[in-house]
């Protein structure tokens, strides 16, 4: 059995549950670094591709107007490919206009996710144009 008292032991898991405690705190500043580069690009994409600003409403008196702001979802995901740091790519567009985006090295993988994830957009576009014509 182990030669060290309990005494012992449990300083020594002190010690590691401290030094966890260290790297976890480190481990979530770099997920939060890679958030905000990841935001940024986004960003970048946004501007890059544009957003469609239309009047949907005007009040009868004139003085409220509704803007609906529209940006093309096929367009921003092929923008991201350009705007990711490498190793990211969108995977999907999801219904609530949210990206999921992921880390995948595999290049290979990565060109298809980048098409599916840009055919997806372009099928949620047009469902949402078309619910928009009823």
């Amino acid at each position: 059995m182990n030669e060290q008292t309990t005494h012992e032991l449990m300083e020594s898991y002190a010690e590691l549950a401290a030094e966890e405690a260290k790297y976890r705190r480190q481990r979530a500043g770099v997920l939060g670094t890679v958030s905000e580069r990841l935001a940024d690009g986004v960003a970048d994409a946004v501007d890059e591709a544009g957003v469609d600003v239309e009047v949907a409403h005007t009040s009868a008196e004139g003085t409220h107007q509704t803007l609906r702001v529209r940006l093309e979802r096929a367009t921003l995901v092929a923008a991201l490919n350009d705007h990711l740091p490498a190793g990211f790519v969108v995977e999907h567009v999801n219904e609530d206009g949210t990206l999921t985006v992921q880390r995948d090295e595999r290049e290979a993988v990565r060109e298809r996710r980048h098409h599916g994830a840009i055919l997806k957009a372009i099928v949620a576009e047009e469902t949402v144009t078309d619910g928009d014509r009823r």
